[in-house]
């Protein structure tokens, strides 16, 4: 087989066989290290040979997994993905009420509408910000990660990860790119919903610290996820979707100047 004409579909590695597709007509392949490959006539096909090698599928067979659930979660045209960087004690009140917003991790304890709450952190169900037997916001729908999802009995939706920022494989692999940050959760899961205009506060990049004082990394300089995160914003921008930020923050991404509330006119009396 000629492979000059075939191109990376999917970066996963099962027991030495990639997925490969050609570039002209699409076909799909599984190939191995010598080159050896078994061609299938369509993705599904394909995928049942992967899940048969893997030993369980790459997309999620979990009823609650919230790709099987974007359609109840709305398809605005800008979300606002809020992150718990120091640069929001100064943003709340810049952002609407109304707005659509995901809230990511330790955000969920700052008293505002949310319409979702996504988190990634392991560590969540001991830090306390866990909101396991705690109100729930009005409206809000909670989408946790798999691996501590058993333990918020208030959870709607499930979410499984791929830790690598790596976009070659399809769009509808049914994972969220992390990176090691779930704010690139969010991005990949904003532009799931439909949103073409995302407006991002709080993502910083940088610094040691949450918004409320909580420590938040390792470092107190530049965030070693920072560059993960820009490929996975460049690689979604490249597909329609507009990415600003409310706030500072060390990506590069243009600024968002939030709309002035309009004046009401004064009435002149006629002399």
């Amino acid at each position: 087989m000629d492979y000059k004409s075939w191109e990376t579909y999917h970066p996963g590695n099962w027991g030495g066989l990639w997925l490969i597709r050609n570039k002209t007509n699409h076909r799909l392949a599984l190939r191995d290290a010598d080159g050896v490959a078994l061609s299938f006539p369509d993705e599904e096909l394909a995928q049942k040979q992967i899940d048969k090698l893997w030993g369980g599928p790459w997309r999620s067979s979990d009823p609650c997994d919230v790709y099987g659930h974007l359609n109840e979660l709305g398809h605005p045209e800008r979300i606002y993905l809020i992150g718990a960087g120091p640069s929001m004690r100064e943003a709340w009140n810049l952002i609407p009420q109304d707005a659509y917003t995901i809230g990511l991790n330790r955000c969920l304890t700052y008293p505002r509408p949310w319409n979702i709450w996504l988190c990634g952190d392991s560590h969540a169900p001991e830090d306390t910000y866990w909101p396991a037997g705690k109100p729930k916001p009005p409206g809000c729908k909670y989408i946790v990660v798999k691996r501590i999802a058993h333990l918020l009995p208030e959870v709607d939706y499930t979410f499984e990860w791929q830790p690598r920022i790596d976009y070659n494989y399809p769009l509808y692999a049914g994972l969220l790119q992390s990176g090691a940050t779930i704010a690139a959760c969010g991005v990949r899961l904003a532009y799931e919903l439909g949103c073409r205009d995302l407006v991002l506060a709080g993502v910083d990049m940088q610094g040691a610290e949450h918004y409320d004082g909580s420590f938040a990394a390792v470092t107190r300089g530049e965030w070693p996820q920072k560059g993960r995160l820009q490929y996975c914003i460049d690689f979604l921008r490249a597909r329609g979707m507009r990415v600003r930020t409310l706030t500072p923050t060390l990506l590069e991404v243009d600024p968002f100047v939030p709309d002035k509330p309009k004046r009401a006119r004064r009435k002149t009396c006629a002399p």
